[in-house]
């Protein structure tokens, strides 16, 4: 009888161990496993191996917002922190918090530092950062009068072309200073800036960051969503055309928990706008001037306002899938350019909508310029010209598949009524591999010139993407 109560209780001592151990059953979510809203995963492989193995959304849509790059499983939000536990870290620019780490280190953690910019992450638990997005481009089809000139992506079909080849890193050298550096292959071999990004940002207060060098102005809410986050292969034609995208200068950001509310705020070098209407502004205004970069002779200034108020949009410009809550953004922004040739202004307005895979994304950008009097280069406009777009996009999200449709009403020169004023409707269909990071779409471009002649010049093109 004793053999046998000894047995009993070196089972019970073997079972309950084991018990404990054992996931809860599949038919019931662990309390721990919260939805995509709440953000949190519990990091248990066999509830989400993808989350916990990589840190993504991988397909298990009750464990990882796919808005966060990576999440540990443990700090139940993603937030910057140390690898102490409990101990709270600065905010990564999106929720407005940062969250306690629970005893795990964070070197795979990847913030949000690019606030809403596109770029890349700050990183506070990694001393070096590799980034990369490559896209290349396939024509299939171009219509008689394509032009590259005019915009369109190619001008015959078969051609192939290196759209972007950015390679960079980012890291950090003490614990409130980041840094970060990117160069463009393609745009050096167009005989563009070697340099895409070069910046180092403080984080001076709570809720405040200074950022100086090379950086994205604040000003369109399409541009300032990353290149390799479009809903469609490219990003709308006019947002090309009229964002300054990257300048040389100093910029603070703000972002609160308060109806998620960020700004920007920046003084930066002038900049040309180009006589082409699609060949957009000089970006890196003056980069090879260096130390004598005040013979520019000009400033810009730019400025940004958004409030998300029920959450992160995140940085695609896509939804995530049926299991994303309805969030919305609303934003608006402008700059003021006094340049050697031309003095200009603009402003933009945008309301960004996501729920349950659908997104909406609409936007109005205008501008101003006229020529000076007395100007220290070349002007590039011979009068007062103004501009405007406006651009509604939609779309949908399902699993690792996405369709989007959009609409842009261009206006070259709002005193004039020519084939240059024009409408065009984009159509993408995409697949996301190999944890998102890969992308391949198609897209249909239609254009349809309102005043004037007609030209043909549709384009469907394949784009194949990887984004690092």
């Amino acid at each position: 009888m004793k053999q046998v109560l000894i047995s009993i209780l070196s089972i019970a001592l073997f079972a309950v161990p084991a018990l404990a151990d054992e996931p809860a059953a599949t038919g019931a979510a662990p309390d721990a496993v919260k939805t995509a809203e709440a953000k949190p995963c519990d990091g248990k492989k066999g509830d989400c191996p993808d989350c916990a193995e990589h840190g993504d959304k991988g397909g298990c849509d009750s464990c990882c917002d796919d808005d966060e790059d990576d999440c540990d499983g443990k700090d139940g939000g993603c937030g910057d922190c140390d690898g102490k536990k409990g101990e709270a870290k600065p905010s990564d620019g999106k929720d407005g918090a940062g969250k306690p780490c629970e005893g795990k280190d964070c070197d795979e953690h990847k913030g949000h530092g690019d606030r809403g910019f596109g770029g890349f992450g700050r990183g506070w638990g990694s001393v070096l950062r590799p980034h990369a997005l490559i896209q290349t481009q396939v024509g299939l089809f171009a219509g008689a009068d394509n032009q590259i000139a005019r915009g369109d992506v190619v001008e015959s079909a078969g051609n192939f072309i290196l759209r972007r080849a950015r390679l960079g890193v980012s890291g950090h050298i003490s614990e409130r200073i980041t840094w970060n550096l990117s160069t463009d292959l393609a745009d050096i071999a167009k005989g563009n800036s070697p340099v895409h990004q070069a910046n180092m940002s403080l984080h001076f207060l709570k809720h405040q960051d200074l950022t100086v060098g090379a950086q994205l102005m604040p000003f369109s809410r399409f541009a300032m969503l990353g290149s390799g986050d479009q809903a469609l292969a490219q990003r709308p034609k006019s947002v090309d055309a009229m964002a300054p995208f990257y300048q040389i200068g100093a910029s603070l950001h703000g972002h609160y928990d308060i109806g998620g509310i960020q700004w920007w705020a920046g003084a930066y070098n002038s900049f040309e706008r180009n006589a082409n209407y699609f060949s957009g502004v000089d970006q890196n205004s003056w980069l090879f001037l260096g130390a004598n970069g005040n013979r520019a002779r000009g400033y810009s200034v730019a400025g940004r306002i958004q409030a998300e108020p029920l959450g992160s949009l995140g940085e695609q410009a896509a939804g995530t899938g049926k299991k994303d809550k309805f969030r919305f953004e609303v934003g608006a922004g402008g700059y003021y350019n006094d340049a050697g040739g031309t003095t200009s202004w603009a402003g933009s307005a945008d309301v960004h909508l996501k729920s349950h895979g659908a997104h909406i994304l609409f936007e109005y950008l205008m501008d101003s310029a006229s020529p000076k009097t007395a100007p220290t280069v070349a002007s590039t406009i011979p009068d007062t010209i103004k501009r405007q777009a406006i651009i509604a996009e939609l779309g949908y999200t399902w699993w690792r598949f996405n369709a989007a449709a959009r609409v842009e009403l261009i206006d070259p020169n709002t005193a004039l009524k020519d084939n240059h004023d024009e409408t065009v409707i984009s159509g993408a269909l995409g697949c996301q591999l190999t944890q998102n990071r890969a992308r391949v779409q198609l897209q249909y471009d239609h254009r349809q010139q309102t005043t004037g002649p007609a030209l043909k010049d549709d384009t469907l093109f394949a784009q194949f993407q990887v984004k690092l």
